[in-house]
């Protein structure tokens, strides 16, 4: 009986999931930008010459993450954390476009839902 309570405890919960899965669908998107750079050309139009490096970067980052959240390590999140930040605050300095504008406006609220949701579920998180 005291493992069926402690795995209900240790859930994490539909809307983590749901910001977990947001975060795989954000790295699936980021891996095509770097296996098809052309079909992406438009989007990436005003990035540095450095942008395909930086972008595989971030995807390895992302990956490590997201392991690292789902294996319940804080580490994991800091690191999702710091992968948003770290992007955003590039697009900002290095596109300077209307894109980017759209793009921080859409990424910073779900970055503090993410943090949202992973607060309730801190203490779970070795």
């Amino acid at each position: 009986m005291d493992n069926h309570i402690e795995i209900q405890r240790t859930g994490r919960g539909v809307f983590l999931w749901i910001m977990l899965a947001n975060s795989i669908l954000v790295s699936f998107v980021r891996l095509l930008s770097l296996l098809f750079p052309a079909s992406f050309a438009n989007i990436y139009a005003g990035e540095p010459s450095w942008g395909y490096v930086f972008n595989l970067m971030l995807f390895i980052a992302e990956v490590i993450g997201i392991t690292g959240t789902i294996v319940w390590r804080k580490w994991g999140v800091y690191v999702l954390v710091a992968i948003v930040l770290i992007g955003t605050s590039k697009d900002f300095l290095s596109l300077g476009s209307q894109t980017s504008i759209v793009d921080i406006l859409l990424t910073i609220p779900i970055l503090v839902l993410f943090i949202w949701a992973v607060k309730r579920k801190w203490s779970y998180f070795k």
